[in-house]
């Protein structure tokens, strides 16, 4: 996965667009669907924080781990300026290490389909088990098969945000469901001029059958798949998944 190195400063200027709150919301009335109220959770690939906060604000601990030095640097001035104190983690999501087990886990906003190898991905399931709790859940998104092939190939967006814009061309899915991306971001500087920093990576989706095979081999149960930001069963032109596992 890419550090994310120039797309950490305007990260959250181009994502403002999500609501935080609103996808907190869900993600807490999601555990509460299934009869667990976690005290604390592990956000795999929390970025620079604002959903963690989100939640934390609603009265959960969250432990943060994401592997840009960069992000996390963001999440913790955006931490402190809201008077909070969550556990941020340096750390590759595929090697996670903690000192103890949470009640929950949760992985947001594409993160898992940043993981291009399937052994890779199976890792972050593998490394998981070892810190959540037995009953607890893992809720988590991905891009579904149909989102990649059918939105994402070969497509160009345009991203004109204050003070921001970004041009984000995709290459075309192959064979593994592999979209590679280029974001080029101007920024505006102090001076009113603009800078360009370009950010390239690649995103993969898998099918549900990849993914259940790797719930079954790490100790986890597919307890439900909606449609994101829903309760509704998926469709086939579903874009985004979202996976409640137990651990076992």
């Amino acid at each position: 996965m890419s550090n994310y190195a120039s797309f950490a400063l305007s990260y959250d200027r181009l994502m403002q667009d999500v609501d935080y709150k609103k996808r907190a919301e869900y993600i807490l009335s999601l555990f509460e669907k299934h009869k667990r109220k976690p005290s604390d959770i592990i956000d795999l690939g929390c970025g620079t924080g604002t959903l963690s906060f989100e939640i934390m604000k609603m009265g959960v601990d969250v432990i943060g781990v994401d592997n840009s030095p960069l992000m996390l640097t963001e999440a913790r001035n955006k931490a402190m300026e809201m008077g909070l104190n969550p556990l941020l983690l340096c750390q590759d999501i595929s090697e996670l290490d903690l000192y103890g087990t949470a009640e929950g886990a949760i992985s947001t906003l594409d993160c898992l389909n940043h993981i291009t190898d399937i052994k890779n991905l199976e890792k972050v399931f593998n490394r998981l088990k070892f810190f959540i709790e037995p009953g607890g859940l893992f809720i988590f998104d991905v891009n579904t098969p149909y989102k990649h092939r059918e939105i994402l190939s070969g497509a160009t967006f345009v991203r004109d945000m204050d003070e921001v814009y970004c041009v984000w061309q995709n290459g075309v899915c192959d064979d593994e469901l592999k979209v590679s991306i280029s974001l080029d971001i101007f920024s505006q500087d102090d001076d009113g001029r603009y800078s360009l920093s370009t950010e390239n990576f690649v995103e993969r989706a898998y099918t549900e059958e990849q993914l259940s095979e790797i719930f079954k081999r790490n100790c986890f149960e597919q307890v439900a798949v909606y449609e994101d930001m829903s309760f509704d069963p998926p469709k086939d032109t579903t874009q985004r998944l979202i996976f409640v596992l137990k651990r076992l």
